[in-house]
C-alpha cells in the first residue's frame, strides 16, 4: 500500500504536474486509492524472465532440434510452454524456438484504430463532431489496459451471459467522463509519483471528484503525454482522436511537442507480428523474423512477420491482425473489435474457420533483425522472411524439416 497521500501534491509539484485548489481536489480517497491500485496489481502479468529447461540430449535427424520447455516467469508465478530449440553453442545458446499452438489470438495494440474514447467497446459509433464519420475501434478498453471505477468498485461491460448482478453500468458513467478527459478539464495523477508498486507504477489515474469516478490507463500501452494525458493521433492524421497504441518494439520516431511519438510503434493492422515473453531471451530479440504455419489438409499458410510486441506470462500464442490474416488467407477489411475477434485462430473449434484436420506453428529465428535493415514494412519483412526459412529448411538433411519439426513438438 502506498504512503500516506498528503504528499502526492508537493510530489506532483516536483515533477511538474498542475496541482492548484481545483486539482487538489481531483483525486481518489486514500481507501479507494488503495483498492484501485491493489486490483491494478492483481492484472500485471507481463513476463519478466525465459529460461529454457528440461532439454532433450536427443536431436530429431531431420528436424534438427532438441526438445524443450520455455518457462515463463512473472516474480514467484510462472507457465511452460513445450517448444523446440536449436542451440549450436550449447544448452544457453538458444538461437531459435519452434513451437507448435492450438490457438493464436490477435493483438490489435499498435494498430492507429485500436482505441477511441468514443467507442470503448469497439462497436462502432458516430463521430460526435461529425455525424457522418463513423468511429469503429478494434479493440475494448479492458485489453488496452484501461478501467474505470466508481469509488472503488471497478465498472465492466454488462456480461449478458452472466446471471450474476452486474457492477454499475460502465457506459452512461464514461460518457460523462470521457469530455472532461478529452477536454483536459481534469489534472492527471501519474502513480509512479506517489511511490505504487510495480506494475500499478506504469498507471496514470485521471480522477472526477464531482461523480467519484476514477479512469487509469497502463502507459505501456497507451502512453501518456507530458502532462499526463493519454497521447491521441492528430488532426493531420488518418486515425485522427483515435488513442496512439503502443508495442514493446519502439520504431525511430518524431516527437510532437506534447511528448508523443505517433510513428513509433508497429501497425497491427499493417505489420505481421508475433507475440512473445520478453524483449529478449536466449538469442533471440523483438525484430527478429517470426514466421506463422497453418498446414491444412489441404494446404499450407505461411505469415512471415517479426517478434513484435510482448505479452502476458501465462499465454503464448498472440499475433497482430496482419500476422492471423495472413495465415487465414483473409482479405476483408476489418471494421471493428468483433471482426478483430473473428481473426482468433483456436484450432480446438476447428468448424468456425473449416480447419478441421489443422496443425499450426510458429518459428523464431534469432540474429535476423539486422537483415531487415531497419525497414519493418509487410513487403521487406516477407522478403527477409522468405530467404530465411529457405536457408531454416535447407540447414537440415531431405527436404521434410517442416514437417518433421510439426510431428516432433509436442
Amino acid at each position: 500500500m502506498p504512503p500516506p497521500l498528503p504528499s502526492i501534491i508537493a510530489v506532483a509539484i516536483l515533477f511538474g504536474y498542475p496541482a492548484t485548489a481545483a486539482s487538489a481536489q481531483q483525486k481518489p480517497s486514500e481507501a479507494d486509492l488503495a483498492s484501485i491500485i491493489e486490483q491494478l496489481s492483481s492484472h500485471h502479468r507481463e513476463g519478466s524472465r525465459v529460461e529454457f529447461v528440461d532439454i532433450d540430449a536427443a536431436i530429431s535427424r531431420t528436424c534438427r532440434m532438441n526438445v524443450a520447455a520455455m518457462k515463463v516467469s512473472r516474480g514467484g508465478d510462472s507457465k511452460s510452454f513445450p517448444v523446440l530449440v536449436d542451440r549450436p553453442g550449447g544448452p544457453s545458446d538458444i538461437r531459435q524456438i519452434f513451437a507448435k499452438l492450438g490457438r493464436i489470438t490477435v493483438d490489435a495494440d499498435g494498430g492507429g484504430r485500436a482505441y477511441h474514447g468514443e467507442d470503448p467497446f469497439g462497436t462502432c459509433t458516430n463521430s460526435p463532431d461529425q455525424p457522418p464519420k463513423r468511429i469503429c475501434a478494434l479493440d475494448n478498453f479492458a485489453n488496452g489496459g484501461m478501467r474505470l471505477f466508481a469509488g472503488a468498485t471497478r465498472l465492466k461491460r454488462p456480461d449478458p451471459k452472466s446471471e450474476a448482478a452486474e457492477a454499475p453500468a460502465f457506459l452512461p458513467n464514461w460518457r460523462e467522463l470521457w469530455p472532461l478527459i478529452r477536454d483536459r478539464k481534469l489534472v492527471p495523477l501519474p502513480l509512479w509519483t506517489i511511490g505504487a508498486p510495480e506494475g500499478p507504477r506504469d498507471f496514470n489515474l485521471i480522477h472526477w471528484s464531482e461523480r467519484n469516478l476514477t479512469f487509469a490507463f497502463n502507459t505501456k500501452i497507451i502512453p501518456a503525454d507530458r502532462n499526463g494525458f493519454p497521447c491521441r493521433y492528430g488532426p493531420d492524421s488518418e486515425y485522427s482522436g483515435y488513442f496512439i497504441s503502443a508495442t514493446t518494439f519502439k520504431k525511430r520516431s518524431r516527437t510532437r511537442a506534447d511528448g508523443c511519438k505517433p510513428q513509433q510503434y508497429l501497425d497491427s493492422e499493417r505489420v505481421p507480428f508475433l507475440v512473445v515473453p520478453t524483449e529478449k531471451f536466449g538469442g533471440i530479440d523483438l525484430g527478429d523474423i517470426a514466421i506463422g504455419f497453418l498446414k491444412t489438409p489441404d494446404a499450407l499458410r505461411i505469415a512471415y512477420g517479426i517478434a513484435g510486441d510482448t505479452g502476458p506470462y501465462d499465454h503464448f500464442g498472440e499475433g497482430s491482425i496482419a500476422f492471423n490474416k495472413a495465415l487465414l488467407d483473409e482479405h476483408r477489411t476489418i471494421e471493428n473489435a468483433a471482426d478483430a475477434d473473428s481473426l482468433d485462430i483456436n484450432l480446438a473449434e476447428p468448424a468456425r474457420l473449416h480447419l478441421e484436420g489443422a496443425s499450426m506453428a510458429v518459428l523464431v529465428l534469432g540474429g535476423t533483425k539486422r537483415l531487415l535493415g531497419g525497414d519493418y514494412s509487410a513487403a521487406n519483412i516477407r522478403r527477409v522472411g522468405e530467404a530465411q526459412l529457405k536457408r531454416w529448411i535447407s540447414a537440415a538433411p531431405g527436404e521434410g524439416r517442416l514437417n518433421a519439426c510439426i510431428e516432433a513438438a509436442h
